[in-house]
């Protein structure tokens, strides 16, 4: 029994000779398509880069005579690639530079240009518009980025970048209400995000000479109860990546305050390492013999910042139960010069394997690096 027994050769023939055309006709049109998508993206790839160059040379004219006059860009392109542009400039200049150009992108639309591109229809546009338009770093947006970080329904990949976008501009409390709102959202962001977001806040805060503002957030924090513990470790990191000096008083306040919460005193430990002083160092003495294991580490990891005060406290780390204790105490160790080697050598000699071990281990390193 064959096909033909059912339908008529003749007709099946033309049946498979008209689809075999029809698929000959998309692959070629489909083929023609893919050739001028590329043409396109490879003028429009041309033309922005015509563009941005030009505006790169108008702009730096501008910035050094204040009378060349730049036209308000029309049509995407152009504009896009003036945006381009001024965010590079933002992120290398500052001071009477950085608001000349900041005046230039709103006298020329840039923001109001973002703004319309933010209410698109397209989820990639609105997260792109908002990006950028937080890069361009314009005060006389906060109400608008405000005003998103309110609305109930977006996206959370909107509201990342909402939050990223007023921290570059924030200088005020309502503005850290407003992004604590948000961070303090179960599962919103991590830690890292968290963190980078505070120390653009604490950037803004200083540019703006607007430190006590700062300090004075920070100190109600620590007894805000509605603020998660570990949105409140995330501020003290960044607080510590920023090595901002002014806060040391309030991350020794919190070191006490949170004493059995591993986390933020292990936190307050890194911050505090990084800013120094003498009465860091008699902290990081004691925590040096604490219960948990992860403080101990993460203290013996920062104790090099210390005095050479340090190291008779160091060479007693070196026989500590943990692992990671010992590891951390003879780099500390190694990174504190000739007394440090020293300890080393000797616990060369030590009847403990492990510390025989790590000091030859730690003394190689330290070989290379030299």
């Amino acid at each position: 029994m064959q096909l033909s027994d059912f339908i008529d050769p003749h007709w099946l023939k033309e049946f498979l000779l008209f689809m075999i055309a029809i698929a000959s006709v998309v692959v070629i049109a489909l083929f023609i398509g893919l050739i001028v998508h590329k043409l396109y993206i490879e003028f429009r790839a041309k033309q922005i880069t015509m563009f941005r160059q030009e505006y790169v040379s108008t702009i730096s004219r501008k910035l050094i005579e204040p009378n060349v006059e730049i036209e308000k860009p029309m049509g995407r392109m152009r504009r896009e690639a003036l945006g381009d542009v001024m965010i590079d400039i933002l992120a290398s200049v500052a001071g009477d530079m950085e608001t000349q150009v900041k005046r230039l992108a709103q006298d020329l639309g840039m923001g109001e240009y973002y703004v319309l591109k933010a209410k698109s229809g397209s989820w990639i546009n609105r997260s792109i518009a908002i990006e950028k338009l937080g890069f361009l770093r314009l005060p006389e947006m906060k109400g608008f980025f405000r005003s998103l970080l309110s609305e109930d329904g977006n996206d959370a990949e909107i509201l990342a970048r909402a939050v990223l976008a007023l921290s570059f501009i924030a200088d005020d409390e309502a503005d850290l209400n407003v992004i604590n709102h948000i961070l303090q959202k179960p599962f919103f962001g991590s830690s890292k995000f968290n963190e980078y977001v505070y120390t653009n806040i604490i950037k803004s805060f200083v540019k703006g000479r607007q430190e006590e503002k700062f300090l004075q957030f920070l100190e109600a924090l620590k007894d805000d109860d509605s603020i998660p513990i570990m949105l409140k470790r995330d501020v003290i990191e960044a607080c510590g990546s920023e090595v901002f000096y002014p806060v040391k008083h309030i991350i020794m306040k919190y070191f006490k305050q949170f004493f059995g919460v591993p986390e933020v005193k292990i936190t307050c430990i890194r911050a505090l390492g990084k800013i120094g002083g003498a009465d860091v160092c008699e902290m990081i003495v004691s925590c040096l013999r604490d219960d948990d294991w992860r403080v101990r580490a993460v203290t013996a990891k920062n104790a090099y910042l210390c005095t050479e005060d340090i190291i008779v406290h160091l060479k007693e780390s070196l026989h500590d139960e943990s692992y990671y204790v010992r590891v951390n105490a003879a780099v500390s160790l190694s990174k504190l010069g000739d007394k440090g080697l020293a300890v080393l050598r000797e616990g060369m000699l030590s009847t403990d394997q492990f510390t025989v071990d790590i000091s030859r281990y730690t003394l190689d390193e330290a070989r290379v690096r030299v």
